[in-house]
């Protein structure tokens, strides 16, 4: 092993130790973002902190567009089940244009919390706790977006109000989640069919072995460029071991289907806007943390809202799968069906294409219904405006 090997080792064991429950950089540590009295008080954002909430809302949001098909994909898996890489081979495939969707995602929030706390020198004087001061003052190397924990709350308040502009602003969007909370995910499928929706829920799994073996991976990478000053200087994001292990704790226990593959079933089961239904699964342990490739084992549609959740008859075939989630890379290795039956049926209609027509249904429905002389405007540009309100057909709230 040599001496960089050693550090990223020895490194890695304490940021496990003190990421435990309760720890200085856990979810519940004293210098969370949402235990600072300047930005939070009685759980409510400051009136300071909700400017900086809106600035980092109107760039989340910059190029979203209102009224379009109202198509939402929602990705579920463990952390680590490489969920942003296969999201990319699976929108190709199916005609759907990554350009047209908003991602949201908590952790696109994290970072830019940490630029912003940078930026101000709070990170120094709030965030960072005093047992890092004291092991940086050892000699210890330390990067901000190792306090992620820290930021983990306020996060997710965050993606979760940018999620009810882009729902009100009618956008496509992309739910990027572990989705661990059945309950949550039910009320999530309640609330995008009540807003008109149409969903496509994309479950990427993997084994608990495999997804500890890819954080560690992801983030020894990560420390390891900040340390040399290869790639970027915020470190990589580090997730808790105790919550990592929560979400393989599943309803059948462990060893059984993950909380993110019960929640997804769920959701797919009880929405009837779910048109599109896959479960893509990485077998193997930690010895795949590189080589291991997604098998999709699920494949289910409904021909249009309200129908019934049926198999999606198809060719195999092969599209640009992750060779190791999260630093980016794709690789030619397929992902496969396992079926040779040929396409047949309103469900072998390509997503893209259901999406649109029930967009267009949508549409002359709500012509039929609108008052004379208003007309919606679909097919503009960014139409949001800087609180998340769709605007009118003049450009006014």
């Amino acid at each position: 092993m040599s001496d960089l090997d050693a550090q990223v080792a020895a490194h890695m064991a304490q940021v496990r130790r003190l990421s435990r429950a309760g720890g200085p950089l856990s979810v519940e540590g004293s210098t969370a973002t949402t235990n600072v009295g300047a930005w939070f008080r009685g759980g409510e954002p400051t009136p300071l902190r909700r400017r900086l909430h809106r600035q980092l809302l109107v760039e989340a949001n910059a190029g979203a567009r209102a009224d379009q098909e109202r198509h939402a994909i929602v990705m579920a898996g463990p952390p680590g089940a490489g969920k942003s890489t296969v999201r990319v081979p699976f929108m190709a495939a199916e005609g759907l244009d990554p350009a047209s969707y908003t991602v949201i995602d908590a952790d696109h929030f994290k970072e830019g919390l940490v630029h912003a706390a940078l930026a101000d020198g709070s990170y120094e004087r709030f965030i960072k706790p005093s047992e890092i001061r004291q092991l940086e003052a050892a000699g210890e190397r330390f990067f901000p977006l190792e306090m992620s924990a820290l930021l983990q709350e306020e996060s997710g308040l965050l993606a979760r109000a940018q999620q009810r502009q882009l729902l009100r602003a009618g956008a496509n969007v992309i739910i990027d989640t572990v989705l661990s909370n059945p309950d949550k995910a039910v009320e999530l499928g309640g609330r995008l069919e009540a807003m008109g929706y149409t969903v496509t829920v994309l479950d990427v799994e993997v084994s608990a072995e495999l997804s500890q073996a890819r954080i560690e991976h992801r983030w020894a990478l990560a420390y390891r460029e900040a340390l040399t000053g290869v790639g970027s200087a915020g470190g990589g994001r580090w997730v808790p071991s105790e919550y990592a292990r929560q979400v393989f704790d599943g309803p059948q226990g462990p060893g059984g289907p993950s909380r993110s593959e019960a929640a997804a079933a769920g959701l797919a089961q009880t929405c009837p806007a779910v048109l599109r239904y896959q479960v893509l699964r990485t077998p193997g342990g930690r010895e795949q943390v590189l080589q291991g490739q997604p098998q999709l084992e699920v494949d289910l549609a409904r021909s249009g809202p309200g129908g019934p959740l049926q198999p999606v008859a198809r060719s195999t075939r092969s599209v640009a799968a992750p060779t190791a989630p999260g630093d980016g890379r794709q690789s030619s290795a397929p992902v496969q069906s396992g079926r040779t039956d040929p396409p047949r049926g309103p469900a072998s209609m390509s997503l893209a294409d259901r999406v649109t027509r029930q967009a267009q249904f949508r549409e002359a429905a709500q012509r039929s219904a609108a008052a004379p002389g208003w007309t919606s405007p679909a097919g503009r540009g960014p139409n949001l405006s800087p609180g998340g309100k769709p605007r009118g057909p003049g450009g006014s709230r």
